[in-house]
């Protein structure tokens, strides 16, 4: 991957979709996407984390990003990770489609077709098991899911986990799966390694509300499998696959007063090293500077009687003015 300028993300994307008046914030989306673009192009830094605040475009500014990467390389591979299903089912059967008929200007296949469709496979994933079917049985360069899937939902009594193990004695080598306790714990980490076998390798890993995993990667059974399965957990850094080269974060609240919760996201995703020294997050200067390595950031805002005033002081929905800060 190489950085690209603004000058060239113009010639591919146009956020305002034509309209006129909504020049000024495709503009401040774009420099996102771009940004966002480079972030991830960089081999020592290959993470960013968008932090903009609530109604500036999240969505449609990391679909850019992914665009402007898809254009210069169009075998892109992303998972998308949704909190919820009508957050899911927004991205997969709305945003998506929408941003690629409405804001890509190229139609070279990459990303669209002359028709206005998707250039790239894409599908929907309600559960493990299609998430395994859809890996192992095609092509898909978007893979949509939800959190709440890696939880991976079972009785604990003996004849559900032993149902749980005969299926994915199916799906792997028994070498994979190895000797197991019958525990649910234990069988959701063998699930974890079995996903881990079977997934391709990401080039992205796109998660949407990253602070939902502002706790440590073994404060839920969701959150150990998840960083089990993208090879992240500290416990199988060196037994699993890394399954993402990138990964871009999404969140208005990246955190709340403690760098920690943000350092819980970065270890999910295996780049817990751009965070300064533990010692180093009192001094606030030397953390911002960390942050903005890897973090776009920027304030709806409000001019009133000649002061800037920002929505999150103000509490107003719609804007006549967006700058970033």
């Amino acid at each position: 991957m190489k950085p690209v300028d603004m000058a060239a993300a113009r010639l591919i994307l146009d956020f305002s979709g034509g309209q006129e008046s909504l020049k000024e914030l495709a503009e401040l989306q774009l420099q996102g996407a771009v940004s966002l673009q480079n972030m991830l192009a960089d081999p020592n830094i290959g993470a960013a984390y968008l932090a903009d605040e609530v109604g500036m475009g999240k969505t449609y500014i990391a679909l850019g990003a992914v665009a402007l990467m898809r254009y210069f390389n169009p075998s892109l591979r992303v998972l998308y990770i949704c909190p919820s299903l009508n957050v899911q089912e927004k991205w997969y059967g709305r945003e998506h489609s929408n941003f690629i008929r409405t804001n890509v200007l190229t139609r070279n296949f990459n990303i669209r077709t002359p028709q206005g469709e998707s250039g790239t496979p894409a599908v929907s994933c309600n559960n493990i098991r299609e998430l395994i079917t859809a890996a192992t049985t095609g092509y898909y360069g978007d893979v949509f899911t939800r959190m709440s899937i890696f939880s991976i939902g079972m009785r604990d009594d003996e004849e559900s986990i032993e149902g749980h193990l005969k299926w994915l004695r199916t799906q792997v080598p028994g070498s994979v799966i190895g000797k197991v306790a019958k525990d649910k714990k234990a069988v959701k980490r063998v699930y974890a390694k079995a996903i881990n076998y079977l997934l391709p390798r990401f080039d992205l890993v796109v998660v949407d509300e990253a602070h939902n995993f502002k706790h440590n990667v073994n404060s839920s059974a969701r959150n150990e499998v998840l960083s089990h399965i993208l090879g992240t957990h500290p416990d199988v850094q060196d037994k699993h696959r890394h399954l993402a080269d990138r990964a871009l974060l999404l969140s208005a609240t990246p955190f709340d007063v403690n760098p920690e919760q943000l350092y819980n996201q970065l270890v999910l995703i295996g780049k817990e090293t751009l965070m300064p020294e533990r010692e180093k997050w009192r001094d606030k200067s030397v953390l911002r500077e960390s942050m903005r390595r890897f973090m776009v950031r920027r304030l709806n805002e409000l001019n009133i009687a000649g002061e800037r005033n920002t929505l999150s002081l103000i509490h107003i929905s719609e804007p006549t003015r967006r700058t970033p800060i």
